[in-house]
């Protein structure tokens, strides 16, 4: 997870910290300190200009999906946007695979099953069908997001819920990059 606040004008004031990916290419949180957010927002950016202009009118906090991109990186990310003071905005983002939709209905229902931290046993009776079904979606989940293990989902299934701290890497090819922190 990592918090941003933005001023007034949409620049960024604080950032907790950066994808280990950016890190990485050379970038550091000073690089982007008073930078406008705007730039950087590789995929989105219509979602989060409206949930930043809710937000400011009062409507409490709100939640988008958006691609932001740093040091020729870009990644996804599940980003809740609350009032911070006079005019200012703290942003909460969590990493996620950039081809979640990717998943089928059913596939998507589990994972967010997964979530709630039920067992496959219990998925297969929310769901109505047997748990070889349930292990059949989870092995698709793993195989269609590119996750190297059984690990790597629930640590997913963690992260979709708020309760991980993971950084999953923009790749479309190979094995999704987890990392921990």
């Amino acid at each position: 997870m990592i918090i941003q606040i933005l001023d007034s004008r949409d620049r960024i004031a604080y950032m907790s910290g950066l994808h280990p990916a950016d890190a990485d290419a050379g970038l550091t949180v000073l690089d982007v300190i008073g930078q406008p957010v705007w730039p950087y927002i590789y995929q989105g950016a219509e979602q989060y200009r409206a949930a930043f202009s809710r937000c400011r009118a009062g409507e409490g906090p709100q939640v988008c999906d958006v691609s932001i991109g740093f040091a020729g990186n870009v990644h996804r990310w599940i980003g809740k946007v609350d009032c911070f003071g006079q005019d200012q905005l703290v942003i909460t983002v969590e990493s996620v695979p950039v081809n979640l939709e990717d998943l089928s209905a059913r596939e998507s229902e589990v994972l967010t099953l997964l979530s709630q931290r039920l067992s496959s046993t219990k998925i297969a009776e929310k769901m109505g069908i047997t748990v070889s079904t349930v292990e059949k979606h989870r092995s698709k989940i793993r195989s269609t997001l590119r996750l190297k293990n059984e690990c790597a989902l629930t640590q997913l299934a963690s992260c979709l819920n708020g309760k991980a701290q993971l950084f999953f890497s923009s790749s479309t090819n190979g094995h999704a990059h987890l990392e921990s922190h």
